[in-house]
């Protein structure tokens, strides 16, 4: 049965046993079905099929509906069994001949709870997601074509309504928002184009998670080359969007292992033969050390066993620190990395 738009049942949160999360998020997967006919039969499957969820009508939809999950945990949705029921879910609504990548208005909307966000982490959430300088990577992150993020997702605003976007508060601003925080008790991504394919569900769950954890790990504003950097030192928590941050080259840390993966390096120099072990410097280190730092620090390694493993000196501490960044500036981007060893 298919819920009218209005539709709010009581929330059922969907967390592991024992866990007391105060982030959930949800999500609001937009799809057309083949034909009218399809769509209370295709809905009753739907929600036998992952009793988690329930479907809307959605005006803006020429027929379909939209699949609205119940509150979940972030272990919760990452549980093998239940990635198993969403996975499924999606791939046998792909061979229904349900489509929503490749529709015109099909979106994924991923609300976070505002009480799980913590003293500030929401206007600093705005802020990322409506400065200028961002706008090319969020739409690359978001899937959608330009006009159609401006349409349904705004990012790119004048100084009034920018200035309405990041007031957390305000309750005069337009909901088509790519980040949309009228809701009481949430705040909802609008960004991500639609999708059947549960990597890119996923990609746009790590998105939000991600971004949010990014901001907690810092005092201030994030950058995109922050959250790219975040993102790879994260990269088993985050696998689907370090892999199209890689693949798309977004952020310096992106950037650096697109380029680094496809062999793309000028510029570097061998180590000269007349310079001791002991006083080698990032300046002196060859490509291949080079690259070893580079790898071992992805891996998780800190500075100081990189430097013990590898032989370096540790000069003022920061040795392995700037053999990354030269491998990063050699791949074609400056890398962000952490502080913390």
């Amino acid at each position: 049965m298919i819920r009218d738009h209005d539709y709010k049942p009581a929330p059922r949160f969907q967390k592991l046993p024992a866990e007391k999360p105060k982030l959930f998020f949800g999500c609001e997967l937009e799809v057309e079905v083949p034909s009218r006919e399809d769509d209370d039969a295709l809905s009753d499957q739907v929600m036998r099929k992952a009793p988690f969820v329930y479907c809307k009508y959605d005006g803006s939809l020429n027929y379909g509906f939209e699949i609205v999950s119940h509150p979940m945990s972030w272990r919760w949705l990452k549980d093998n069994k239940n990635k198993e029921t969403i996975s499924g879910l999606l791939a046998w609504l792909d061979k229904k001949g349900v489509k929503s990548y490749n529709t015109r208005s099909c979106g994924l909307h991923v609300h976070v709870s505002k009480a799980g966000l913590g003293r500030g982490v929401l206007e600093r959430m705005l802020r990322f997601v409506f400065n200028p300088e961002h706008a090319s990577f969020v739409r690359k992150i978001s899937r959608r074509s330009k006009s159609n993020l401006e349409h349904w997702a705004r990012i790119s605003l004048d100084r009034y309504d920018r200035d309405e976007a990041l007031n957390p508060r305000s309750r005069d601003k337009d909901r088509m928002l790519g980040l949309n925080t009228l809701p009481q008790n949430t705040a909802e991504f609008r960004l991500f184009r639609g999708t059947l394919s549960y990597d890119g569900f996923m990609r746009a769950m790590e998105f939000c998670h991600s971004i949010i954890h990014a901001i907690k790990s810092k005092k201030d504003d994030i950058t995109a080359d922050d959250l790219s950097a975040y993102v790879e030192a994260k990269a088993d928590e985050y696998p689907n969007l370090w892999a199209f941050m890689k693949k798309h080259g977004l952020g310096a840390a992106g950037a650096a292992a697109k380029a680094a993966e496809a062999g793309q390096l000028e510029g570097a120099s061998e180590a000269p033969a007349a310079v001791a072990p002991a006083a080698l410097t990032a300046s002196h280190l060859s490509l291949e050390t080079l690259e070893a730092v580079y790898k071992a620090r992805r891996s998780g390694q800190t500075w100081g066993a990189i430097e013990d493993r590898l032989g370096l000196r540790r000069a003022n501490g920061m040795t392995a620190f700037h053999a990354y960044e030269k491998f990063a500036r050699l791949s074609g981007g400056r890398v962000m990395v952490g502080a913390a060893s």
